[in-house]
């Protein structure tokens, strides 16, 4: 006997259209930060990193933070220290934990509509469910 599959609920959670231009901002934001910093760690990863990289950094990290506040995530995403310099192989760690949480956000919200076979977000105005494979 076949078993019919009965709609999930909404989902709570989804981000608005407004929160998925934010994203993708943010995201090629965060990784242009992380490749630049990967390439500054070369040299000398004990090195620490200047006031205005962390300052730039952190002013990104806070927005994606609030982007992020419903997520698990949310609260194992930590701030560069701006009284305590870090070093960039810290800095790229904290990058790597952001871009994880960004990754986990956007597979999520973002994928194949089953009515139309086309990728796209799926929000609070457009709500459904991302077919996984």
């Amino acid at each position: 006997m076949a078993t019919t599959k009965e709609p999930l609920p909404p989902n709570p959670n989804l981000p608005t259209n407004a929160e998925t231009i934010e994203c993708e901002a943010y995201n090629l934001m965060l990784n242009a930060a992380y490749d630049e910093m990967k390439e500054l760690t070369k040299p000398k990863p004990d090195e620490t990193i200047s006031e205005l990289k962390t300052k730039s950094l952190n002013k990104l990290f806070v927005n994606i933070r609030k982007l992020l506040k419903k997520e698990p995530s949310a609260g194992l995403l930590d701030l560069l220290d701006k009284n305590n310099l870090p070093t960039y192989s810290d800095a790229i760690i904290v990058l790597v934990q952001y871009r994880s949480a960004m990754t986990h956000f956007m597979n999520n919200y973002y994928g194949v509509d089953s009515r139309t076979n086309q990728n796209r977000w799926f929000t609070k105005e457009n709500p459904g469910v991302p077919e996984r494979e």
